[in-house]
């Protein structure tokens, strides 16, 4: 404000923010500088960051916090004495509301983190710890003043293995970790695990990339105790319920661990030699039961043919001509009435169109 004749000097505009008067800090006989405040803190409990947030003021700098400060969005006051505006040394640290996050602070085996004035408790080499990192301390630790006791024998973390089984059944009393896998008594449900998922302190086998394509349970060919790492060999193969798509494993690729039989390079030509020949699956001649030879048990008659009635797309003589050689003992027949450009079946002589035989039998 300005008087008459004089405008006394006024707070500048980049003064510390306080309502308090003058003389708290400044001497009352000195109104010339203001020069040599003393810091008065008294009264003060709270708002620490309102001075303290690394602004110059009008002829003070406060400290602020320092660059590696324990990370936390807290008010100073949480952990400082509002009485100790020196060093700030001898804070005490509360974990009051803290109930997640541990290890941005504590950090994890052979990774602990010093922050300005204190060096926090970090995860123990002691083999109770998962590998670090894999799990929160909070999924086992509940106190923020004692690590010594953790809830681990009650509460499994959230990433571990889906069982219904004890404890004990597959970790030591004294440890948790690490568990030895225990697959007594589990006959089935294989994928629940083996599924290329990873899991608290384990990674269990997946099914490889190159394994037969099936969807069935791993427990319908492999046996159940081999559990042992890089088992699952002897593998035994289970064609039960299997009665189409022969050629989705019959295919001339090698699978891991077993390369099955494929069609053999002398097959019948059905797929030029037979009406809708192409269309034709394994499962039209060979038996859906027979997975050793393929031999026996193949389909006679109209069946076997694919209902071809010669020409067109099929043609009798493409199998049964003398001097072809295919798998499977057709008979073969070499005589005037036969040639390329007149098949068999349109000869007038053999059925269907003709009248001489049984159709697709004996002719």
């Amino acid at each position: 404000q300005v008087f008459t004749g004089v405008t006394p000097k006024s707070k500048p505009v980049n003064h510390l923010p306080t309502s308090m008067s003058c003389e708290t800090c400044h001497s009352s006989s000195n109104f010339t500088t203001f020069a040599g405040t003393v810091m008065v803190h008294t009264g003060i409990f709270d708002g620490c960051t309102n001075c303290h947030n690394g602004q110059s003021f009008a002829g003070v700098s406060p400290l602020s916090k320092p660059v590696n400060h324990l990370p936390t969005s807290m008010s100073c006051e949480t952990c400082h004495s509002s009485s100790n505006f020196i060093s700030f040394s001898g804070a005490q640290m509360s974990h009051t509301g803290i109930v997640s996050g541990c290890s941005t602070c504590h950090g994890f085996v052979g990774a602990a983190i010093n922050f300005a004035g204190v060096t926090p408790v970090s995860q123990t080499t002691s083999t109770v710890h998962t590998t670090a990192g894999s799990s929160p301390c909070e999924g086992c630790h509940t106190s923020t003043s004692s690590f010594a006791v953790a809830t681990g024998g009650d509460t499994m973390p959230s990433n571990h293995l889906p069982t219904t089984q004890g404890c004990l059944t597959c970790h030591g009393g004294a440890s948790f970790y690490p568990g030895v896998m225990n697959h007594v008594g589990i006959s089935s449900g294989c994928t629940n695990c083996h599924n290329g998922q990873v899991f608290a302190g384990v990674t269990p086998v997946s099914k490889p990339v190159n394994h037969l394509s099936t969807s069935a349970g791993c427990e319908n060919c492999h046996t159940t105790a081999n559990t042992s790492p890089g088992g699952f060999s002897g593998g035994k193969m289970n064609h039960t319920g299997i009665v189409s798509g022969c050629t989705n494993c019959h295919n001339g690729q090698a699978f891991v661990g077993v390369t099955p039989v494929s069609k053999s390079s002398n097959h019948i030509p059905y797929a030029t030699g037979l009406l809708n020949g192409g269309s034709m699956t394994c499962e039209n001649c060979h038996s859906v039961t027979n997975f050793t030879t393929f031999t026996s048990g193949v389909a006679t008659g109209a069946k076997l043919h694919n209902n071809s009635q010669g020409m067109g797309s099929g043609s009798c003589v493409v199998c049964h001509l003398s001097g072809t050689n295919y798998t499977g003992g057709m008979q073969k027949k070499s005589h005037n009435g036969a040639s390329a450009t007149k098949d068999c079946s349109s000869s007038s002589c053999h059925k269907p169109l003709g009248k001489e035989g049984t159709a697709y039998i004996s002719w």
